[in-house]
């Protein structure tokens, strides 16, 4: 990943540079805004060259790892990837 932009704290920017085909060129925006007394995560993987199944399959897990980051960030306990070799 490159850093694109940063916005301490509030908001960054990065683009892939390497790894999976699909996801180079595509740019993650991860944007924190004070609601309240709450914290809103606005989260964006975007650029995709078109919506194949592994396109499917990250949106899927990054919805997953959000619900898993608020319920650690509210409860002290996530739902982190377990790797199984």
């Amino acid at each position: 990943m490159r850093i694109v932009s940063l916005e301490e704290p509030r908001r960054v920017e990065w683009e892939c540079v390497e790894g999976d085909e699909e996801w180079v060129g595509t740019r993650i925006v991860i944007a924190l805004e004070k609601q309240g007394d709450q914290t809103l995560v606005r989260f964006t993987h975007g650029g995709w060259r078109e919506a194949t199944d592994f396109f499917a399959s990250c949106n899927y897990n990054w919805g997953y790892y959000l619900t898993s980051l608020k319920s650690y960030c509210e409860s002290g306990k996530g739902t982190p990837f377990e790797y199984r070799a």
